[in-house]
């Protein structure tokens, strides 16, 4: 029997959560844009987005369907009290790699790295993820049913670059 990994869907107060903070992150878009001339969609994903796991709840996923991305020397290294690494204006990571499925669905993307996790936010096609200051590893987990996904690298690159990922989701 396949193993699953079951994503709890995102609840009304943090639907409303994103709602509300959409607007501000818009701004430090424009922030962004005014730095460094270069418009970025704004990152979507937030604390409240995420279900923190553990090693043995990913154990069983096949690393041969994972993306592994290096750490980024320059990363800023995360600290539980401020995200000030998921804010790019204020120095925070820049680097991020595109990932992206190989079948036309709905999914969930998760890491393993110093911690293991995996955004509830739902997607359907690439995504851009940052990269920090330590190795992880990408999975990809189907929406609909749980079961684990092939992904690969479709791009790289760096957050006020202007490159031609930019207007991808950033989770």
């Amino acid at each position: 029997m396949e193993k699953k990994l079951h994503v709890r869907p995102l609840g009304r107060l943090a639907r409303l959560a994103d709602a509300l903070i959409l607007l501000p992150m818009y701004g430090l878009s424009i922030c962004m844009y005014l730095r460094w001339g270069s418009w970025e969609s704004p990152q979507l994903t937030h604390r409240w987005n995420n279900t923190h796991l553990k090693y043995m709840d990913v154990e069983h996923l096949d690393d041969s369907m994972m993306v592994y991305s290096a750490s980024t020397s320059d990363a800023v290294v995360r600290t539980s009290w401020l995200p000030r690494f998921h804010i790019p204006i204020l120095g925070g990571w820049r680097e991020y790699v595109v990932l992206e499925p190989d079948e036309d669905t709905e999914w969930h993307v998760g890491w393993i790295s110093d911690r293991v996790g995996v955004s509830r936010l739902t997607v359907r096609g690439p995504v851009r993820m940052l990269l920090g200051s330590a190795h992880v590893m990408f999975f990809g987990i189907r929406a609909k049913d749980g079961v684990q996904i092939r992904i690969r690298q479709k791009a790289i690159g760096r957050i006020g670059d202007g490159g031609p990922s930019r207007n991808q989701t950033l989770q």
